[in-house]
């Protein structure tokens, strides 16, 4: 079962952040300035590899089946499960504990059908206990290991779209000083910095000659 909560968060989120870009500049061009590729290139790619190199890469493959689980909704909820143990309950008490064979072939959940089966088979109670809390305990371990990668990306992403900022404007400066201090060998590019109000371009005084 598809879990709206997750989906309508996210839709919201997304336009309430475009809607405020677009009434701050007053159009909707702002959407296309929002949209760098070499900024998500270094945020994605930059925090993707740096998620690679921290987590053992067969449960970094498995980024994509852990995200589609935030959109899935378990379909059971506390109400069922208690009708559930109620209605095992009774019957045990009617029939005897085999008659619980029957009941766990029909139940969808490997944990709890696990627990009746064991109780099926006049397991003490205790070990069941303890087998079934240390079920849920590697259980939850396991999903932990999982989730500690997204916890991870969220720590460096921003440290990489910072890293993306302070790049890019290193990039235009240094584009920036190669067209004003360097020599221009094309003849397209020496009349166009002829034409140019640009003092300290060195091409003009090779447009001039």
């Amino acid at each position: 079962m598809s879990d709206k909560g997750t989906v309508i968060g996210l839709a919201t989120a997304l336009l309430c952040i475009l809607g405020a870009a677009v009434i701050e500049s007053g159009g909707v061009g702002i959407l296309m300035a929002l949209v760098n590729l070499p900024s998500f290139m270094i945020v994605m790619g930059g925090t993707l590899g740096t998620v690679t190199a921290s987590f053992p890469l067969d449960r970094v493959t498995q980024m994509g089946k852990i995200i589609g689980v935030a959109f899935r909704q378990d379909a059971s909820s506390e109400r069922a499960l208690v009708s559930l143990f109620v209605k095992l309950a009774d019957r045990a008490r009617r029939e005897g504990l085999l008659a619980l064979e029957t009941e766990a072939a029909q139940i969808e959940d490997h944990s709890i059908k696990k627990g009746v089966m064991l109780v099926v088979d006049g397991t003490d109670p205790e070990l069941v206990r303890e087998i079934m809390e240390s079920d849920v305990a590697a259980m939850s371990e396991r999903h932990q290991g999982k989730f500690a990668m997204f916890e991870a990306a969220g720590g460096f992403a921003p440290t990489m779209g910072i890293r993306s900022s302070a790049t890019r404007k290193k990039w235009r400066g240094a584009r920036s000083q190669s067209r004003v201090s360097w020599p221009c060998r094309r003849a397209t590019t020496r009349a166009w910095c002829a034409r140019s109000s640009m003092p300290s371009c060195r091409c003009m005084s090779v447009a001039r000659k």
